[in-house]
C-alpha cells in the first residue's frame, strides 16, 4: 500500500478542472465535476488496500456529479464531511452534512453534491462483502455525527493516509478488519432512539417531501439510518402505517390548495402533492372526502 498524492496547484488555473475531472475518473466510476475553470483548486491524498480505497479530498467549492446505473452492485462509497459542508441529492432525498457527519451511497446510484468552499472530505470505497453481509441501510443514508459514532470511521480513514510508509499485508488487513467492525458499530441502531422520536423524525422527513411521489417507507428508513421495519414499528404503535400517514397529510394539503387557488388547477395540484396522476388523486380525494376534487373546489375559498 502506498500513498498517492496530487494536486491543481502546479497547473495553469485554465487547465485545474479539466485534471481534477481525469482524477476523479480515474478513480470513482462516473464521477464528474463541475465549477468554475479559473478559480478551481483541489488536492488528493489516495490509498488502496486489499478491498478498501481511501481517499482525502480537498477542493473549492463544486458540484460532483455520479451518473452510473450500470457498475457492479456490490461496491459501496462512504462520504465523511471533515470541513466544510455537502448538499446530497440521491433517489429523491436531499441531505445535508456538517463535520462528521457520513453519507453512504451503493455502486449504482446516481448522485449530485454541492460541496462548500473549502470543502474537506474522507471517502471510502469497499465490497458490501467487508461486512460479511448486506449493509443493512438503504442507498443515500445519512449518519448524523449527533446520533452515531462516525468519528470512528473518520479517525481511521485520516490516520492511515498521514502513514507515510507501506502497510505490510499483514497491517493492512488489520486496517480492513478494523473498519469493518467501526462501519457495524455505526450502522447499529444509535442507542436512546425510541420509537416517539423515530416517528417524529420520519413525520417531519414527510412533511418536507410531500411532493416528492418516489417517497416511501424505504426511503424514509434510508434517510434516517434505520431499517424499514423500525420505521414501520414506531408509526404501528399508534395505530397507522407510513404510506397510511404520508397519503392523509398529501389529501389534506392538496384539499387547502384546492380552497386556497382557483388558478392552478386540479392536475397541477395533485402532482405538486407527490400523487402520480390526476385519476388516482380524484380516487383517494373522493375516498377521503366523499366527493370530488371539483365539487369540493366549488364550494369556495376558507376563511
Amino acid at each position: 500500500m502506498g500513498i498517492a498524492q496530487y494536486s491543481t496547484r502546479s497547473s495553469a488555473p485554465s487547465a485545474r478542472l479539466q485534471l481534477w475531472n481525469e482524477l476523479a475518473s480515474a478513480n470513482w466510476s462516473g464521477v464528474r465535476v463541475s465549477a468554475p475553470r479559473d478559480s478551481f483548486e483541489g488536492t488528493l491524498r489516495h490509498t488502496g488496500l486489499r478491498d478498501v480505497q481511501f481517499a482525502r479530498v480537498q477542493s473549492s467549492r463544486a458540484e460532483i456529479i455520479r451518473s452510473i446505473g450500470h457498475d457492479r452492485a456490490d461496491r459501496v462509497t462512504l462520504h465523511y464531511q471533515r470541513r466544510g459542508t455537502s448538499r446530497n441529492f440521491c433517489g429523491g432525498m436531499e441531505s445535508l452534512l456538517t463535520p462528521g457527519d457520513i453519507a453512504i451511497f451503493r455502486s449504482t446510484d446516481d448522485y449530485r453534491i454541492e460541496l462548500s468552499d473549502g470543502n474537506d472530505m474522507l471517502v471510502a470505497d469497499f465490497g458490501e462483502a467487508l461486512l460479511r453481509g448486506p449493509i443493512g441501510v438503504a442507498s443515500a443514508a445519512c449518519m448524523a455525527a449527533s446520533r452515531h459514532p462516525t468519528g470512528l470511521i473518520g479517525g481511521l480513514i485520516d490516520g492511515v493516509l498521514r502513514i507515510d510508509d507501506d502497510l505490510d499485508r499483514e497491517a493492512g488487513g488489520i486496517v480492513e478488519a478494523s473498519f469493518a467492525e467501526f462501519l457495524r458499530l455505526m450502522l447499529r441502531p444509535p442507542r436512546g432512539d425510541d420509537n416517539a422520536g423515530l416517528r417524529q423524525r420520519a413525520l417531519a422527513l414527510i412533511t418536507r417531501h410531500l411532493h416528492d411521489p418516489d417517497l416511501r417507507t424505504s426511503t424514509i428508513a434510508a434517510h434516517l439510518a434505520v431499517s424499514e421495519r423500525a420505521v414501520q414499528y414506531a408509526f404501528a404503535l399508534h395505530g397507522e402505517t407510513p404510506m397510511g400517514v404520508m397519503l392523509a397529510r398529501r389529501l389534506d394539503q392538496a384539499a387547502r390548495d384546492l380552497r386556497s387557488s382557483t388558478r392552478t388547477t386540479i392536475t397541477e395540484i395533485a402532482l405538486g402533492n407527490g400523487f402520480s396522476s390526476s385519476s388516482y388523486f380524484t380516487r383517494c380525494f373522493r375516498d377521503r372526502f366523499g366527493t370530488t376534487p371539483r365539487h369540493y373546489r366549488s364550494l369556495g375559498p376558507i376563511l
